[in-house]
């Protein structure tokens, strides 16, 4: 659909949607090919060490940030800063991990979230039909994909697309963090 936009509309549509692509994109990357930790998800599908996830990404991301800063970062202070945000992400990786998340699953989701008419991207969707056809032809694609791949699970595409406003909502986080600042 690159073609099909002029430059400034893919500016501006970065601009307002570069948060939850990078939300997306880390969820996305650690599902597909991060370690797949045995015993981490439980028959029923519930998360039996959710909080040892949480605990294991905290402190990589204590690593990379006191390397980058050059002076140590508390876990406290990292906890307090953007413990929720980390939360929330680790818990989209580990429900994309439970439905096993393929690539073109995720490459559908990010055209679908970059181009959602949510309140973030008003102002560079600017209601065009173009960008709405674009969104349609993409949640179809995944759609048809789901069902061909995935027939016996009748219920996937919803799993996929409801997994959307949580990674709106870790990425809303990142946006007020303190300790990532992003000039624009």
């Amino acid at each position: 659909f690159y073609l099909e936009l002029p430059v400034e509309v893919h500016t501006k549509l970065l601009t307002h949607k570069w948060h939850e692509l990078l939300v997306l994109t880390t969820s996305a990357y650690q599902a597909i090919h991060g370690a797949n930790k045995p015993g981490s998800v439980a028959s029923d599908g519930t998360e039996v060490h959710f909080t040892q996830e949480v605990s294991n990404n905290l402190c990589t991301l204590q690593t990379c940030l006191t390397s980058m800063m050059g002076r140590p970062i508390t876990m406290d202070q990292l906890r307090q800063d953007v413990g929720l945000m980390v939360e929330k992400i680790t818990h989209v990786t580990l429900m994309f991990r439970r439905i096993k998340l393929t690539m073109h699953e995720y490459v559908c989701l990010k055209v679908i979230i970059m181009l959602n008419s949510g309140q973030s991207s008003a102002a560079a969707r600017g209601g065009t039909t173009e960008l709405e056809a674009i969104q349609e032809r993409y949640m179809t694609c995944l759609r048809t994909f789901v069902e061909h791949t995935a027939p016996n699970q009748p219920n996937r595409f919803h799993d996929l697309l409801v997994r959307l406003p949580e990674v709106q909502s870790a990425a809303s986080l990142l946006l007020e963090s303190k300790m990532f600042y992003v000039p624009f």
